[in-house]
């Protein structure tokens, strides 16, 4: 009886010394590592519980076009950004999809892509009402664009049905320095 358990004792210590001798490696991309940034600077922990659609969003684009939104004033709180890196972020946001996301940090419940502001769902908060939701507030998330260098990205984000106020929309640059991404700028659309 004890050889049979020494063997095994072998057998699961070969085996564990093996798998521990590869070199783990998580690659995310540049774009999953921006959405890791921000989450992480909102919710503050990476224990925290949030919500989180699981599409892009995409209507503001969509309702508010380029050429008639006030970019000049917009440019400055963003770090003083390039308009080009705004025509790409519109370019990047025509349609939603489906976010292709699982955070490694921060602790996210994905819902459904319904929750997504979209064209079917004009009202920001028609799913804070619904009687059978069991969460508070939640984000959307459009796609980055980035700067030529990759060393600038800008998003912008929606926190929605915040029970206490805060909710809004808003867009951030984050600049990649230092061997990670940092806030470069915020622009506040709107908050409750």
């Amino acid at each position: 009886m004890s050889s049979i358990i020494r063997i095994t004792l072998i057998f699961v210590t070969c085996i564990l010394n093996t798998a521990c001798d590869k070199k783990a490696s998580i690659e995310i991309t540049n774009e999953q590592a921006v959405y890791e940034t921000l989450l992480l600077k909102r919710i503050g922990n990476t224990y925290t519980k949030y919500y989180l659609a699981k599409a892009t969003e995409n209507q503001w684009f969509v309702n508010n076009p380029i050429e008639q939104y006030p970019w000049n004033e917009s440019l400055k709180p963003l770090g003083n950004i390039s308009i080009e890196l705004v025509k790409k972020l519109y370019e990047v946001n025509k349609n939603s999809q489906s976010l292709n996301w699982n955070p490694l940090i921060t602790n996210s419940e994905f819902l459904s892509t319904n929750y997504v502001y979209n064209p079917k769902n004009t009202d920001p908060r028609k799913h804070c009402f619904d009687e059978d939701n069991n969460y508070r507030s939640y984000y959307t998330l459009s796609k980055v664009a980035f700067s030529k260098n990759n060393k600038i990205a800008l998003i912008k984000f929606s926190y929605l049905c915040a029970t206490l106020g805060g909710a809004g929309e808003f867009f951030v640059t984050f600049e990649f320095k230092n061997s990670r991404w940092q806030t470069l700028g915020v622009e506040l659309l709107w908050i409750s």
